[in-house]
């Protein structure tokens, strides 16, 4: 239903980044991330300097696989509002999806360092260990002390990825 009035709206001429939010987050409500990815790129568009229009498209990016277009949302959204932890949390995760341990435990462990009452992070940062891998093209470890929180053996971590573990992040809506 109320995609339908959106969409009634966008009809009759209506056309601003905050229309085009709200439908993207219909659109990716109902499951449909076309649709959803087009509006949020039109909301991106429209609202160049709107932090969460750029949040919500990087994580329809993400969700559909598109790391790089998520990645570069993601810190277009950073850029025009450096404080959101939810999107520095969210960047993180891209980054441990990837597999750039090292980048995704910075941006954590700054996270951390500047909001410390910020949970996620705070887990992330422990399901990570204490050794970050170097992969694909890094070239500088981070070291953290040993993550007292996370029992799991050595091969019990070997078997599971820390991507598939990390903690999500809501979605930013200006719906209320």
């Amino acid at each position: 239903m109320e995609l339908r009035e959106y969409q009634r709206v966008a009809v009759l001429g209506l056309r601003n980044w905050d229309l085009f939010l709200n439908v993207g987050l219909a659109q990716l409500e109902n499951g449909d991330l076309d649709a959803a990815t087009h509006s949020l790129r039109r909301a991106a568009l429209l609202g160049e300097d709107h932090p969460e229009s750029h949040f919500n498209l990087a994580l329809v990016c993400e969700r559909r696989g598109l790391l790089a277009d998520a990645e570069r949302e993601m810190l277009a959204s950073l850029q025009l509002n450096s404080g959101q932890p939810n999107a520095r949390n969210s960047l993180g995760m891209m980054y441990a999806e990837e597999r750039k341990t090292a980048r995704a435990a910075l941006v954590w462990h700054e996270l951390v360092r500047e909001t410390p009452d910020y949970e996620p992070a705070r887990k992330n940062l422990r399901l990570l260990g204490s050794r970050v891998e170097v992969a694909r093209g890094e070239t500088a470890a981070v070291a953290f002390p040993p993550a007292t929180a996370l029992k799991a053996t050595e091969e019990q971590r070997n078997r599971h990825s820390p991507a598939s573990e990390i903690q999500p992040r809501p979605a930013q809506s200006s719906r209320e």
